[in-house]
């Protein structure tokens, strides 16, 4: 978090003398006697007849909020300051909304609330309080909204912009550390709104999109998706949360149809053609599946779909589930060879024709599964799962090599395996 310092402001209240039972206040806030100032406004106050009175609030606000930067003022003590400097501020306005005295000041004291917790708030950051800044940053941005929605200017006509960014990626940044969830979003929202398109701000865009679909807003998400289309074009997201918002829910027939449809929305969508096939993979593997009578034509599409993704993007993982499809698939044509017992030349023939298939089926795992391992070697670093896969890779190799009779390509990965950390 970026640390900013401003310039504190503070500057004398107004002190015309009037009202004699005021008197005693405004003596003492002329002569800067802040803490008997205090004093005799709280006394002044315990008075109910005396909350009517507009000035008085004033009074308060102004000098709470003095006392609230004095050295002696813990730092405890100096928020519960702020915060009651300004309710004050508030009750004044509430009491007299032609508001002289803060216009007089040109409004000094409310914007010396803000700095201050805004002080406070890079205070307690610095010193990895997060839960404390957290509530600073949260103090800063509701004067700061209150500033906004009155339209009030401060001293020599100084405004506050109507995003406050810093807080607002502040409390962002402090909200994700303390894991406050939901309560995020509104932050997120407000960058989203005002349009910012640096990239830093990206993840405000993500997680508003991610929050309409998991409340299956579908008007919002339709919307911010679209905005975060516009802002990072090139970012792979996008599709790839509008295919899941698009297919959640959906299983089994149905959803491979819902797969189809979006292709012609996103034709070179790596997203789309990889899901596809894992749900294609899952769903071959059902025994469920297995008797239908179109099971064949969803299994064939699984190499079809898998080469199409690698060709937009050759991942390890699209390599290797490519690969374990060859692999088990060849095991599947080894087990239908051997359920063939008959003599008669159609049943050697099927045979035959299954096990010509199997060979091809290891042959085909082999350049999948080689570049596989090749891009899981020169990942940085390494999952679990990832290593897994990596292993798993030589293992399928060992063993299509065992099965060729080829024992010097077998020790060749074998090697390969054993040296991976």
């Amino acid at each position: 978090m970026k640390k900013i310092i401003f310039s504190v402001l503070m500057f004398t209240a107004a002190t015309v003398l009037y009202a004699q039972d005021l008197k005693e206040i405004k003596t003492y806030v002329t002569l800067r006697q802040y803490p008997k100032a205090k004093e005799a406004i709280d006394n002044f106050l315990s008075v109910e007849a005396n909350t009517k009175k507009a000035e008085v609030w004033y009074y308060k606000a102004f000098v709470y909020n003095v006392l609230s930067r004095d050295a002696a003022t813990g730092s405890i003590e100096g928020k519960k300051m702020i915060d009651e400097s300004f309710a004050a501020i508030k009750k004044y306005t509430e009491l007299d909304p032609k508001m002289p005295l803060t216009k007089d000041e040109e409004n000094t004291t409310l914007y010396n609330l803000y700095y201050g917790y805004f002080d406070l708030g890079v205070k307690a950051y610095n010193s990895k309080n997060f839960a404390d800044s957290y509530t600073d940053f949260t103090g800063a941005l509701t004067i700061h909204d209150y500033v906004i929605s009155n339209a009030l200017p401060g001293p020599k006509e100084i405004k506050f912009s109507a995003l406050d960014t810093d807080v607002v990626w502040n409390l962002v940044i402090l909200g994700n550390e303390l894991k406050k969830g939901d309560e995020v979003i509104p932050y997120y929202k407000k960058i989203v709104d005002a349009d910012l398109k640096d990239p830093k701000y990206m993840e405000a865009y993500q997680a508003i999109v991610l929050h309409f679909k998991e409340t299956k807003d579908q008007a919002n998400f339709d919307l911010f998706l679209a905005k975060g289309k516009q802002h990072f074009p090139n970012e792979v997201f996008w599709e790839a949360v509008d295919i899941e918002n698009a297919t959640q829910g959906i299983e089994g027939i149905a959803l491979f149809k819902k797969y189809d449809e979006l292709t012609g929305k996103y034709p070179n969508s790596y997203v789309l053609f990889f899901n596809n096939a894992i749900e294609l993979n899952k769903f071959i593997n059902e025994e469920s599946s297995k008797s239908l009578p179109d099971y064949e034509k969803y299994r064939s599409r699984i190499p079809d779909l898998l080469k199409k993704a690698i060709s937009i993007n050759a991942t390890p993982e699209a390599n290797m589930l490519l690969a374990s499809y060859y692999y088990n698939y060849s095991f599947d044509l080894t087990e239908m060879a051997g359920k063939i017992k008959g003599t008669k030349p159609e049943d050697i023939k099927k045979r035959n024709d299954f096990t010509a298939a199997y060979k091809k089926a290891m042959d085909d795992c082999i350049p999948y599964a080689e570049a596989a391992a090749d891009l899981f070697s020169k990942l940085p670093k390494l999952k679990a799962t990832d290593k897994a896969n990596y292993k798993q890779a030589y293992d399928m190799l060992m063993e299509i090599y065992r099965a060729k009779g080829d024992a010097k390509k077998m020790v060749e990965y074998k090697v390969k395996k054993d040296a991976i950390q």
